[in-house]
């Protein structure tokens, strides 16, 4: 193997390793609680490393975000397109959404906690993907309400919050979970059992039952 090829394929898997690394310092601490050094042990590599391929702690949570954050506009065009009327649509919106959410453990838990915060780490290009995503949903009820198949006060800002509050929190395990079935608490529904992808589908029956006309 030519020594540039063999060069280029370390520097390719210490860079995996560095990101995979961030991925879970960020998602366990967030961004204000992560630490270079971790991420650095994390590797297996030094901190001058992570400094030299990628950068500092802004940039490097800057790269993480950006390959668990997949351009929603993309994402979803496709699928959306495929099926007919509003009702439908959200319900593929509501269900790509968890699916999306259910393949990286980093998620549910990195957004939790820039919500928490305001959203003031997050970087403007992870921002944008968000705010893509909220349009995408926002024009899923306008159209629903031209139609008359969504309640025409029905609030989409509320919804999407309620959407994704929801699907975050369900992924994150415990925190509210454990509030509503923990001791003292005479309801346990059977629901705080099932897989996400149930409760997936639970979040999806809540929404459409509340934005419907005619449920």
């Amino acid at each position: 193997m030519p020594e540039h090829i063999g060069r280029a394929e370390s520097t390719s898997r210490t860079l995996k390793r560095i990101l995979e690394a961030a991925e879970g310092e960020f998602g366990e601490h967030g961004f204000a609680g992560a630490r270079m050094e971790r991420i650095a042990r994390r590797a297996g590599a030094n901190k001058a490393s992570l400094y030299y391929h990628v950068g500092g702690k802004q940039a490097l949570y800057k790269k993480v975000l950006m390959d668990i954050l997949p351009d929603f506009k993309e994402f979803l065009t496709d699928e959306l397109e495929a099926v007919q009327g509003a009702k439908e649509r959200m319900a593929v919106f509501i269900r790509m959404l968890a699916h999306t959410i259910a393949l990286r453990e980093s998620i549910s838990k990195i957004l939790l906690s820039e919500l928490a915060r305001g959203f003031k780490s997050m970087p403007e290009e992870a921002v944008i993907r968000l705010k893509g995503l909220f349009a995408i949903y926002q024009g899923i009820v306008r159209e629903g309400k031209e139609a008359g198949v969504f309640r025409s006060d029905f609030n989409p800002h509320v919804g999407h919050a309620m959407t994704m509050g929801g699907l975050l929190h369900l992924k994150s395990g415990g925190g509210m979970q454990d509030i509503q079935a923990g001791p003292g608490f005479s309801y346990q529904p059977q629901v705080l059992r099932s897989s996400y992808g149930e409760l997936a589908e639970e979040v999806l029956k809540n929404m459409l039952g509340a934005m419907v006309t005619n449920p």
